[in-house]
C-alpha cells in the first residue's frame, strides 16, 4: 500500500507574502500612530498635563502678573499657541517622528534654570529745552541744546522654569501601538 500526501502551500505563502509586504513598509501605520501621538499632545496641553497624567506645575504669580488681563484665566503654555501650535510629525517606512518646532520647547519639556546677568551701563539723554514755553524733549544729539547721564546698576538673576512635559508616550498608548502593529502586520 502507498500513501501519497500533497500540501498545497499557496496559501500559506501567500500570506507570508502579504506580511512581508506590510513589514517593508509600514509607512500607513507610521502615520496613523504619528497621528494619535499629534492628538494625544494637544490633549495635554488643553488639559495641563504630562503624558502620564500629571498636572503641570502651576503658573508662578509673576508669569501670571506677565499675562493678559489679571492672569488668572491663564492657561500653561498656552499663552499664546505658538507652543502647542508648533508640533510637527514626519513618518517613514518604519518610523514616526513627532516633536516641536519651537526654539524655547526643550525648555518646557524638560525645565530650565536661566541665570541672567545685566550689566552695569551708562547712557546719555539728549535733550531739547524751549525757553518760549519751558518744555523739553528727548532730541538728536545734534539739535539738543544740553545732556543728562543716566547710570544703570547691573544685576544678576536667576530664573527656574518647571519642567512640563507634554511630548512623550505613557503604557496606555505604547500598548495601543503594539496592538496596532500586530493588526497591521495580520498577527491576531
Amino acid at each position: 500500500m502507498k500513501l501519497d500526501i500533497k500540501f498545497n502551500f499557496n496559501k500559506v505563502h501567500a500570506k507570508i507574502d502579504k506580511m512581508r509586504d506590510k513589514m517593508t513598509n509600514l509607512e500607513p501605520l507610521m502615520e496613523e500612530i504619528g497621528e494619535d501621538i499629534e492628538s494625544e499632545t494637544a490633549l495635554n496641553f488643553s488639559r495641563s498635563r504630562s503624558p502620564n497624567g500629571e498636572a503641570w506645575t502651576p503658573l508662578s504669580e509673576a508669569t501670571k502678573k506677565q499675562r493678559r488681563g489679571d492672569g488668572s484665566r491663564a492657561k500653561i503654555l498656552m499663552d499664546k499657541g505658538i507652543l502647542s501650535g508648533s508640533i510637527a510629525k514626519e513618518t517613514g517606512k518604519n518610523y514616526v517622528r513627532v516633536w516641536s518646532t519651537c526654539s524655547y520647547a526643550k525648555t518646557h519639556q524638560f525645565g530650565a534654570t536661566i541665570n541672567q546677568e545685566v550689566k552695569a551701563r551708562t547712557q546719555n539723554m539728549y535733550w531739547k529745552y524751549s525757553k518760549s514755553s519751558g518744555n523739553m524733549r528727548l532730541s538728536k544729539k545734534s539739535k539738543s541744546n544740553f545732556m543728562t547721564t543716566h547710570e544703570a546698576k547691573g544685576y544678576s538673576r536667576s530664573i527656574s522654569i518647571p519642567a512640563r512635559p507634554f511630548l512623550g508616550l505613557n503604557r496606555a498608548m505604547a500598548n495601543r501601538y503594539i496592538k496596532m502593529i500586530r493588526e497591521y502586520v495580520g498577527e491576531k
